[in-house]
């Protein structure tokens, strides 16, 4: 039980620190938005490698490629699939980062349960 509070406190500072820096970003331009959803993934990914004492370099690369790459990929499916509807567009933006960006974080663990997990509930 220790083992999951410590995982999700570093986890919650790590992505807490990157959504400040993305809210920061986003009120600048799309770009540093982008910048800010890497550096989320990465600030996100080492406090996770952190909290495990294993694999931080590891975790804040993939976590860095897999929040870009899900914020690309999520701002262009809400774009497509959300329309006019803007709060439908930001929902599934976000979604699609979160389940990339934790399959991403699970590819570090090599475990296929642990991915599929990691990718579900990034994307809750």
């Amino acid at each position: 039980m220790k083992s999951i509070v410590r995982f999700a406190l570093f986890g919650a500072i790590g992505f807490g620190i990157g959504g400040i820096i993305i809210g920061m970003g986003l009120s600048v331009s799309m770009v540093v938005g982008g910048i800010g959803f890497a550096a989320m993934g990465a600030l996100g990914g080492a406090s996770l490698g952190l909290a495990l004492r294993r694999k931080v370099a590891t975790l804040a690369l993939l976590g860095a490629i897999g929040f870009l790459t899900g914020f690309l990929g999520g701002f262009f499916i809400g774009e497509e699939l959300g329309g006019e509807n803007l709060g439908l567009a930001i929902f599934l933006a976000f979604a699609v980062t979160g389940m990339i960006g934790g399959a991403a974080l699970g590819l570090a663990l090599r475990n296929w349960r642990k991915t599929i997990a990691l990718a579900l509930a990034g994307a809750l």
